[in-house]
């Protein structure tokens, strides 16, 4: 199922004492230097480089009893010691205005982000060799509603637009694509939850109207929380890809399992869904997932997260030649909070990409050490 979810910053803490509005602002930065031995994920061998990066982002927030509005710029500059044309510098602009009641939540979710094909298309086509601006803005407006104590509907309408600058000879085309879902759920008891969750999605390429494709999916979902601190959720369905010449008929998935502590966290998933790539086709992905994080101390934190994707193209025209794409990534850190604000982080990784049409399998390993800053949330007079 094409399922978008867009992280729009947007948190309200609390019911505001009076009517009047507040205004918040927070500041987040930091600074890294590190080593990759295959910054290009490319087959054939390359030599190792290092690089420094720096990173500034901000919050602005307006609140009051029922709205919430806010605006989440960020950059991001990474600069390569060998490899001056990987240099990049990757912009995110995040808006978002909620509305609530006591049985309703509305929001309306803008954003827009400037960064390159090294970042938005790792793991979805196997390129990564190139180094294209990328540019994708999108819209997102959701709908909670609680009819009765147990039941309630939830509704979201996508819609994004994705442009790649000198993309020639790469396979990389513009594309737009929009979905709409609605979910009709049910509460069992105060621990578990039935959903019935339906969803529809168009892919386009201006210019190539006869490209254009859809899916549509149905899922039953079955959430519940057990044994006080873990929780589990298991979702699957059919799905349909249609296209003006073909269609092709497959489930989708989903299944998560969540563990939560004072001392730490788990976090595993599982799923199938079908997602668009730069390709201007539309894929079936399958991932998993694992998340894991550990207080070793009051002050130091271990982190370990792993994923591996499985993306393969649907539908494609005798003219493309478009193959799957095999994504692995496995990395660990230690942060240490050297204040309460100020973060100094030690991680590693390890990276393999293998596309379907080729034996050969591209490995990356890379390091690297950062202080990051998260600024205290004020209050704006």
């Amino acid at each position: 199922m094409a399922r978008v979810a867009l992280s729009a910053g947007i948190a309200i803490a609390g019911t505001t004492a009076a009517h009047a509005a507040v205004w918040t602002g927070s500041a987040q930065g930091g600074v890294h230097a590190g080593y990759d031995d295959n910054v290009r994920l490319s087959v054939n061998a390359l030599p190792a480089t290092v690089y420094d990066s720096a990173d500034l982002g901000a919050h602005l927030a307006l609140q009051n009893e029922t709205v919430a509005w806010s605006l989440d710029p960020r950059i991001s500059v990474e600069r390569y010691r060998n490899y001056h044309e990987l240099d990049r510098t990757d912009t995110f602009i995040n808006t978002a205005i909620q509305q609530q009641s006591e049985t309703s939540q509305s929001s309306l979710a803008v954003g827009w982000t400037r960064d390159t094909t090294l970042t938005s298309e790792l793991g979805l086509t196997g390129l990564a060799e190139v180094n294209k601006h990328h540019e994708a803005t999108s819209v997102t407006l959701a709908h909670v509603a609680q009819w009765t104590e147990r039941f309630d509907t939830q509704s979201q309408v996508f819609i994004t637009g994705n442009r790649y600058m000198d993309a020639g000879n790469t396979g990389l085309v513009n594309y737009n694509y929009g979905a709409a879902d609605i979910a009709f759920g049910y509460a069992l008891n105060e621990r578990s939850r039935l959903s019935l969750d339906g969803s529809i999605g168009r892919l386009d390429v201006p210019g190539f109207s006869l490209y254009g494709k859809t899916n549509q999916s149905i899922m039953l979902s079955y959430s519940v929380s057990f044994a006080e601190r873990w929780q589990g959720k298991f979702s699957a369905g059919p799905s349909q890809v249609r296209s003006e010449f073909s269609r092709e008929s497959g489930t989708v998935y989903e299944f998560s399992l969540n563990r939560k502590s004072e001392t730490s966290t788990l976090q595993l998933r599982l799923s199938r869904d079908i997602t668009p790539t730069g390709q201007g086709v539309l894929t079936r992905r399958k991932q998993i997932t694992l998340s894991a994080t550990r207080s070793i101390t009051q002050r130091l934190t271990a982190t370990l997260n792993g994923s591996q994707v499985q993306n393969d193209s649907l539908l494609l025209f005798n003219s493309f030649n478009f193959y799957g794409v095999r994504y692995s990534d496995v990395n660990a850190s230690l942060s240490w909070a050297w204040t309460p604000t100020c973060v100094v982080s030690l991680s590693a990784g390890h990276t393999e990409q293998r596309l379907d049409n080729s034996e050969a399998k591209a490995r990356r390993n890379y390091v690297s050490l950062g202080v990051s800053w998260n600024g205290l949330t004020h209050t704006l007079h």
